[in-house]
């Protein structure tokens, strides 16, 4: 009974892995740098993502003050912070040695 749920859950899984690489296949082929959808918002979802990930890791000191816009202060309140998302692709962008868009490809994953 166990064996059989087990091999019902995996094969679900599978089901699921193989549906995102098909809804995402050109990005499977360059996981390490590839965007998806274009170069309007992605980009600043990927540069969200990443300081969102980086200011998690220092337990959140200076987590609106985002590298952009210089000098103003509380950048990030003057985009979408991507907190919810963040929250869940921080450790593969932590672990990610291809660059940030690799956590945002995860995301729409």
């Amino acid at each position: 009974m166990i064996r059989r749920r087990a091999a019902a859950a995996s094969g679900v899984v599978l089901l699921f892995a193989a549906a995102a690489l098909v809804a995402t296949w050109p990005l499977a082929l360059d996981a390490g740098r590839a965007v998806a959808g274009g170069l309007g918002d992605p980009p600043l979802n990927v540069t969200v993502l990443a300081w969102d990930a980086d200011r998690a890791r220092h337990g959140f000191s200076g987590f609106w003050n985002a590298p952009f816009l210089f000098p103003h202060p509380h950048t990030l309140a003057y985009t979408e912070p991507l907190i919810g998302v963040a929250l869940f692709v921080a450790p593969i962008e932590w672990r990610s040695r291809c660059g940030s868009g690799l956590s945002r490809r995860s995301s729409l994953v």
